[in-house]
Parts: structure tokens; C-alpha cells; sequence
């Protein structure tokens, strides 16, 4: 701009004295240019100004997002420790109920009172078995885990998983199935992580026991398909319940990782743990899918390729106690009941013990 007006003005002088325009002219070229002048640096000041604004606001709200980001941080950070303790909280006189339980169950009941303690042993696992979904699916959100191969025999692992299933299906009034499809016996055992495996059972079986207000819940372990060394274990987790439309689905399908299948005031909350299942699936090799038809039901299903190992398992070999006569023992440990129930439990094996609140 200010080498257009150099050339100008330079330009209106040469002109004029070359005589070929008047002074008045001259003038009213001048005026009519410096009018123009004053617009056009008006115009660049203007945008100069709002630039400078919006730079201004950027920067601010950069910062308000910085703030706002350590500020979720430091809330998350708080959120788990809260967790952690709250779980061990929680956890402590839960192993002092389960402790007691298994006390009563070695005493003389009626076959009434046996009921009755295999309820609230049920309800125990099942709450436990809450806790443990909370906290894990926590972790695998937070990519603060790593699979723990180990071998395993998924068969014995699992029923007692799907007792406790039985009891929450009967609670609402459901039937609960499920079924191990096997050829025969194996020699094999299989390398997996147990605790993941049963952590996605967990968070589809709630699912299909929590939107499912009538009919029943199937699980079906298939077992039947080997490729040289692996076992191709294929999971299908069944109900009756209210299914889901064609769009859910599709989103399902896309695997967003912020799926949540129903949100209704006649459910607590959408899916429990289905972006946790298919992220703790992927990890393990395998692909959840879905199938679903509204008002009908719906399938959740995966396959595992699990290597075989050799079942090393020693024989269970009779032993006898060598203590033939009282024993001492260190009780060392922080909460009352569970003193209680450690003390009762030793001294029915014979033992003196002496209790203390810690290490020290």
C-alpha cells in the first residue's frame, strides 16, 4: 500500500508539471486520494484490531481448556483413588460375611436353614462379583491392565461363575441356562486370561439379565473347534429381552466406543461394560458381534483362539495333619470381624491364637 502511494503521488506530480493537468485538479486528485487513503488504512486497522481480538480470545480460552483439562485430571485421579478405596472398603467386611458363611455351613442346619445360606452366599458372590466388575472395567478404561496368561480350565472356572448368574436370573423371575459343548474329555488345558474371560461374561450377562423381563438367559461355551494347536472357544450369551432397533445395531456394529444400547427410564442406565467387552476382546484375538430383533431378544457372541497346553495338573494326594497337639499361632490383621472369623477358623483346627491389629 505504501508503495502504491509513493508511485502515485509521484506519478501526479510528474503530471503536473509537465503541464498536463491543473493545480485544481491537482488538488481535488489529492483529496479525492488521501479520502481514499484514510478508508483503506481504516479498513486494515479495523481487521488489525479484530484479529488481534480474536487471538486475544483464543489464547484466553486456550487457557480456561488447559484449567478445565487439569482440572478433570486432578477430579478423575481423585475418582480413582475414591474407587480404590471404596472397593476396599466395601471388600473387607464382605470377605468377613463370606468368612462366616462358610462357618455355618460346617455347623448342623435343617434343610430350610441350608436354603437360606445358600441364598445369602449367592447374594455375597453376586455383590462381590459387582465390585469386581466397577473396578476392573475402571482399569481397562484407564489402559492401567495387561493380559495375565495362565493356564486354565474354562470349564471348572466357570460354573461357579454361572451359579452366581443362576441366583441373580431367579431373583428377577428368569431361567438361566447354560451348556458346555464338548467332543470328549481333553488331555488339554488352555492358555488365556481367566479373570478377562470372565470379566466380559460378566458385563454381557448382566446386560441380558438387566434388559430381559421375561423368558430366559442362555450361555453357550463351544469347545468342539480345534486348529493344530489352538482351540477356537466361541462364547454366545442368549436372552428373551426387549432386543434393539435396526440403528443400534448399525452403531454396535461401527463398535463406537460409546454404545449404550437403551437409555429409558424403565432401565438403570444403557449397557453396562459393552465398550470394556469389546476392547478387552480385541485385545484377546477375537471380534463381539451381535444379533438382534426388536422385542424378541438378542445374542452377543465372540471367539477366542486359545493355545492348548498340557493338563499338568498333580493328582490331589491325601495328607495328614502333623500336628498332633496344640499350636500357636500370629493372627496379624486390621479389622475386627475378620479377627474374629480368622480366630474361630484356626481354633477349630486346634490353634491357640494370639491376635494383633498389625505387622508391627
Amino acid at each position: 500500500m505504501i508503495f502504491v502511494s509513493i508511485v502515485i503521488v509521484l506519478t501526479l506530480i510528474y503530471t503536473f508539471y509537465s503541464g498536463w493537468i491543473t493545480s485544481e485538479k491537482m488538488i481535488l486528485i489529492l483529496i479525492g486520494f488521501s479520502v481514499t487513503q484514510v478508508l483503506v488504512l481504516q479498513y486494515f486497522y479495523k481487521n488489525q484490531l479484530k484479529n488481534n481480538f480474536i487471538v486475544s480470545r483464543q489464547e484466553s480460552r486456550i487457557e480456561e481448556l488447559q484449567g478445565s483439562l487439569a482440572e478433570a485430571n486432578h477430579i478423575a485421579e481423585y475418582k480413582s483413588v475414591y474407587l480404590e478405596n471404596m472397593s476396599y472398603e466395601i471388600r473387607t467386611p464382605l470377605s468377613t460375611v463370606l468368612g462366616m458363611l462358610e462357618m455355618l455351613k460346617e455347623t448342623d442346619l435343617d434343610d430350610n436353614q441350608r436354603a437360606q445360606l445358600r441364598i445369602a452366599e449367592f447374594s455375597s458372590k453376586h455383590m462381590s462379583h459387582l465390585i469386581n466388575v466397577i473396578t476392573e472395567n475402571a482399569e481397562v478404561e484407564s489402559d492401567a491392565f495387561k493380559l495375565h496368561f495362565e493356564a486354565m480350565d474354562l470349564e471348572t472356572d466357570l460354573t461357579q461363575l454361572f451359579k452366581v448368574f443362576e441366583y441373580q436370573a431367579w431373583e428377577k423371575g428368569l431361567n438361566f441356562e447354560h451348556q458346555f459343548l464338548v467332543e470328549a474329555k481333553s488331555k488339554f488345558l488352555l492358555l488365556g486370561d481367566t479373570i478377562r474371560i470372565q470379566q466380559v461374561l460378566i458385563n454381557l450377562v448382566n446386560n441380558a439379565i438387566k434388559f430381559t423381563n421375561s423368558g430366559k438367559i442362555v450361555v453357550i461355551v463351544d469347545l468342539t473347534v480345534a486348529i493344530e494347536g489352538n482351540q477356537i472357544v466361541s462364547f454366545y450369551i442368549k436372552d428373551t429381552g426387549k432386543g434393539m432397533e435396526l440403528e443400534e445395531v448399525t452403531q454396535f456394529q461401527n463398535q463406537s466406543t460409546t454404545y449404550n444400547p437403551f437409555v429409558s427410564k424403565d432401565y438403570r442406565g444403557g449397557g453396562l461394560g459393552l465398550s470394556v467387552s469389546h476392547k478387552l476382546i480385541d485385545l484377546m484375538g477375537g471380534e463381539l458381534k451381535l444379533e438382534s430383533k426388536e422385542n424378541e431378544g438378542s445374542t452377543f457372541y465372540f471367539s477366542l483362539p486359545l493355545k492348548k497346553t498340557l493338563d499338568l495338573k498333580l493328582k490331589n494326594v491325601e495328607t495328614m495333619s502333623v500336628l498332633q497337639k496344640e499350636f500357636n499361632v500370629l493372627v496379624a490383621e486390621d479389622n475386627r470381624m475378620n479377627q474374629k472369623v480368622i480366630k474361630f477358623q484356626l481354633e477349630s483346627l486346634g490353634a491357640s491364637c494370639t491376635v494383633t491389629n498389625d505387622g508391627f
